[in-house]
């Protein structure tokens, strides 16, 4: 697991820079999060993905996050997912959790990698529809930017 897709980790910033638009500054100056405008994710397993993020810290992909409307993709759409995830990595680490408004989650970890996948629930205080995401983390790029950061 060294990224997803058509993504992989440590990649340069230039080989999707036309593709992105700045989302949020991390901390330090060395952390930026780019929503991908690109065509080339726009489905995973089938299923149609919402939203791509993407973490560069020094100008090296370290974060991935990818969003799933799961008002549309429903129930069955998550269980397919995790299917799909549990088939290629093995079985991960389930929880039921409301922490952080999370329904449930299941994560999957290597020495280099993090990927977890969660269920958010609604929050009607702000209009946010249910929604599920996929995270994937490297975790050498992380522990430097955590150094350089704080």
């Amino acid at each position: 697991m060294n990224g997803i897709a058509i993504f992989k980790f440590g990649e340069n910033i230039s080989k999707f820079n036309k593709d992105l638009k700045l989302s949020m500054k991390g901390y330090g100056d060395n952390c930026n999060y780019y929503r991908y405008k690109g065509n080339q994710l726009n489905t995973l397993f089938k299923v149609p993905v919402k939203e791509v993020k993407l973490g560069y810290y020094k100008n090296r992909l370290w974060f991935i996050s990818i969003d799933f409307d799961s008002s549309i993709i429903g129930d069955n759409g998550n269980k397919y997912l995790i299917s799909r995830l549990d088939g290629i990595l093995g079985k991960g680490s389930f929880s039921y959790s409301s922490d952080n408004g999370k329904d449930w989650s299941e994560q999957w970890s290597t020495s280099k990698n993090v990927l977890q996948i969660c269920k958010y629930k609604a929050d009607l205080s702000n209009g946010q529809a249910p929604n599920t995401q996929i995270f994937l983390i490297n975790k050498s790029l992380y522990e430097e930017y955590k150094l350089d950061a704080f």
